[in-house]
């Protein structure tokens, strides 16, 4: 069953229904095509092909746990199941009288229900952008622009250093020097020519206090 503290036995059918439908489906989906692009471009291209191999390898493993388990679970009828589990210890909480086990299974449901929008749309900027591959491994010119506006030339010098040396590294990992360098001057006339802010826009995963709710039902079902 995997160590206690780091598996998924006591969600309530709510949360199993949310990875479901939020992190596998976004797996599944937005992975899929990924998977989809990058194998044409690696058949066309053994320099692409030979760069990318252990990459695809290691994205189509959770591509693949993601449509495995989302089956396993219809399979095994996990959501009825779960429901049932829950309605008898509920039942049991109000046998004794006490309704901590309500209260505890309600907060958790109704944390589940405010952020499932959230973990929607955060999965999805995850699969096609941040765990996109080499993405967002592009150097970052905040610093330069910073520099530029400040008009130090000091400080100038050292932030275009500092990103000529990122940039070197960072086309030095892709196949197609070509296409990297074209790219890269580009990016550097940019830099150069940029006057403007630049707002970098973050989602962040809030994580909600769930462990306390979460021991109050372990306990009973133990």
């Amino acid at each position: 069953m995997g160590f206690p503290g780091r598996n998924w036995r006591y969600m309530i059918s709510d949360e199993v229904e949310e990875r479901m439908q939020t992190t596998n489906f976004m797996r599944q989906h937005v992975r899929g095509a990924r998977q989809k692009v990058l194998m044409e471009q690696m058949l066309k291209d053994p320099a692409v092909r030979i760069h990318y191999a252990s990459k695809y390898a290691s994205s189509a493993n959770y591509w693949k746990n993601a449509i495995g388990m989302n089956e396993g679970l219809v399979r095994l009828n996990v959501l009825d199941t779960k429901r049932a589990q829950q309605e008898e210890l509920l039942a049991r909480g109000r046998e004794k009288g006490d309704d901590s086990y309500q209260k505890a299974f309600d907060e958790i449901r109704s944390i589940v229900a405010h952020r499932r929008d959230a973990i929607y749309h955060q999965q999805a900027i995850n699969e096609a952008l941040v765990t996109a591959l080499d993405f967002m491994r592009i150097p970052s010119t905040m610093e330069l622009v910073a520099a530029l506006k400040s008009k130090d030339k000091e400080q100038i010098k050292e932030a275009k250093l500092k990103l000529k040396q990122e940039a070197d590294k960072y086309f030095a990992s892709v196949p197609s020097r070509s296409r990297a360098n074209g790219c890269q001057r580009d990016a550097e006339n940019l830099c150069q020519l940029h006057s403007g802010g630049t707002t970098n826009q973050h989602l962040r995963n809030h994580q909600f206090p769930l462990q306390g709710k979460y021991r109050c039902l372990r306990r009973c079902m133990l």
